[in-house]
Parts: C-alpha cells; sequence; structure tokens
C-alpha cells in the first residue's frame, strides 16, 4: 500500500532486519489501533485490565519462520545437487538426520547397518552433507545482504536469537 520496498537499499542494512522493522511498525499501528477501540469501548477503570502482547513474541516468531525459509531453500538446493548427482535415495535416507541437533550413535549403527555401510561411513556421509548444507544456508542468506561483514552479522544475530553457539 505504501510501496516501502521500492526504497529499500542494500546500504542501508540488511533485508532481514528491513522485515523486521516492518513488522513492528505494523503490530505497533495494529496495537495503536486496538488500544483505541478499547479505549472507546472499555468502562473506565478497566485500562490497568488490558495488557498488550510482549513484542519479543512476533519478533521470535519472526526471526524462526525466516530462519526455516533460509533452512528449507538450503535443503532444497542440497536436494537438488544430489539428485543431479544420482544419489536421490541417499539424500531420502540421510536427509532427516540432517536437522537433528546431534544423531543418536545407536540410531546411527542401526541405519548404517539396514544400508550395508559401516556406521562411521554413515556418520562421515552425514557430517559433509550438513557441512555442505551450512554452506548453502550461507549462500541464501548472503543473497539478503551486501557484504561478507553483514554476512557475519546477520549470522551471528540469527545464532543469538535460536540461542546456537557460534
Amino acid at each position: 500500500e505504501r510501496a516501502w520496498c521500492t526504497r529499500a537499499n542494500p546500504a542501508r542494512g540488511r533485508f532481514r532486519a528491513l522485515m523486521l522493522a516492518s513488522l513492528r511498525n505494523f503490530l505497533a499501528d495494529h496495537d495503536d489501533r486496538a488500544r483505541t477501540r478499547w479505549h472507546l469501548a472499555a468502562p473506565a477503570g478497566d485500562q490497568q485490565a488490558a495488557r498488550l502482547p510482549d513484542r519479543d513474541g512476533p519478533e521470535q516468531a519472526f526471526t524462526r519462520a525466516w530462519l526455516a525459509v533460509l533452512l528449507e531453500r538450503a535443503v532444497n538446493r542440497l536436494q537438488r545437487e544430489w539428485q543431479q548427482a544420482g544419489r536421490q535415495l541417499e539424500f531420502d535416507r540421510i536427509g532427516p538426520l540432517l536437522l537433528l541437533e546431534e544423531a543418536d550413535q545407536g540410531e546411527l549403527k542401526t541405519l548404517a547397518r539396514a544400508w550395508g555401510l559401516r556406521a562411521n561411513t554413515l556418520a562421515v556421509r552425514v557430517h559433509r552433507m550438513r557441512t555442505r548444507l551450512r554452506q548453502l544456508a550461507r549462500l541464501e542468506l548472503l543473497q539478503t545482504v551486501d557484504s561478507q561483514e553483514t554476512l557475519e552479522a546477520e549470522l551471528a544475530d540469527l545464532r543469538g536469537a535460536i540461542g546456537a553457539s557460534p
């Protein structure tokens, strides 16, 4: 409606920051309208009972959604790479293990036996696939920033937002 995205300038900041600021502004406007409607409709003295939701909730939800889209795009690129290499079945088997923090060693041994592999071989394949997934996620994120320095700052922000270690 206001065509704010046409005024976006990468030199002024990161795309995710622009989207987050837009979300904050939208929520502030929404809260102002809701507060005005509530004040007009509420009897005197009931204003203390109304509490607006904490702003961290929507921001955290936005960050998690942003990260989910980023990871989905990176996983899709990884899957295409494995398809092109003729390794779709292997991707289908290992792919679900990628987003687990740490695959259970017993589970890896069971899967490796079922697939006719040594557990160590499967663990190495999972590690390599995760490494490539991280590279692809960085490439996806690089499309939303203007420099390597900004990329590192964005990664640090995302890690901080989800409580991950660097």
